[in-house]
């Protein structure tokens, strides 16, 4: 593996105001093992930089300038294209991160989540990372730099649209949580899509043989094989919280999120309610609570 920066931070969606945690890696700063920097706002890290690399229109056949240099102090990159992602409210994210250069030092100063289909995203952006788009070889790269920046910007607007196509490939193996959510801090209910791994291609479902995977909406009742609930063993990715569970509900947490509601309580953690039925459990409440560890107790049957 090779040498490259880190960064952390977060950030709110402009649509929805939800919170993003979010990290990645670059390698804009050419680091080696010596040299990796791990990047969080505010903190400067030691960096010796070459200003005049970083005024070319494409560094190391990779980064690609999308405006011409408008500071020598300041410099702002898009993640990585397999780091863009889109919101819980389905709005496409571009995630710039701002930094402030010196001699010596090298400062995230600031981490913005943007609309990545607005027109004017390209006008915000120094370097965009061009090794992510499947249709650019070494030699389009070249080509494409001594075009006028406003051709590039379309090509980068090209590129997002790509993206974020629709994927139309079926939910299953993959169990999804679909509707409206709770936060528990706010009381907050949205409609929200939720992937777990109640099913996936590796391991049986938790739901038994008769589940292979999809939607799980609101009233949603799914073939389930209760036998192995009489004994106090955890199940595929599942680790049983308390034992014996309630004859009436089965209730599941699901893993940490790399998102929160609005409210800012922090990292959501979604917990999915199901009403016991003979052969069956139904979806009867799916909530977004963030949960200290006495209330995991408190709450759930099975984690």
């Amino acid at each position: 593996m090779g040498a490259f920066d880190s960064y952390v931070g977060l950030v709110r969606c402009p649509r929805c105001n939800d919170q993003h945690w979010i990290e990645g890696q670059t390698k804009l700063f050419d680091p080696d093992y010596d040299t990796q920097s791990y990047f969080t706002v505010g903190e400067p890290c030691p960096k010796e930089i070459d200003f005049p690399r970083l005024a070319a229109p494409l560094v190391d056949d990779q980064w690609m300038r999308m405006r011409d240099p408008v500071s020598t102090t300041h410099l702002t990159l898009l993640v990585d294209g397999d780091d863009l992602y889109a919101c819980n409210c389905e709005l496409p994210l571009a995630i710039v991160l701002h930094f402030e250069l010196a001699p010596a030092t090298v400062t995230l100063v600031d981490i913005r989540a943007f609309d990545a289909r607005d027109p004017a995203l390209p006008a915000e952006l120094d370097f965009v990372d061009t090794y992510w788009p499947p249709d650019l070889n070494a030699a389009a790269r070249r080509i494409l730099a001594r075009h006028p920046i406003a051709a590039r910007a379309r090509q980068l607007t090209h590129w997002i649209t790509r993206r974020f196509e629709h994927d139309d490939s079926p939910l299953a193996p993959r169990t999804w949580l679909v509707g409206p959510t709770r936060c528990e801090a706010c009381g907050d209910v949205r409609e929200r899509t939720e992937s777990t791994q109640l099913s996936d291609d590796k391991e049986p479902s938790l739901f038994g043989a008769g589940w292979t995977g999809g939607a799980l909406f609101l009233g949603t009742r799914v073939p389930f094989d209760e036998a192995w609930l009489e004994e106090d063993l955890d199940h595929n990715w599942y680790l049983r919280a308390r034992h014996p569970v309630g004859r009436d509900r089965l209730v599941i947490l699901g893993h940490p999120r790399a998102f929160g509601c609005a409210c800012g309580a922090g990292r959501a953690t979604f917990v999915s309610h199901y009403a016991r039925h003979p052969g069956a459990l139904e979806l009867v409440e799916s909530r977004g609570w963030v949960l200290c560890e006495t209330r995991q107790h408190e709450l759930v049957e099975r984690r």
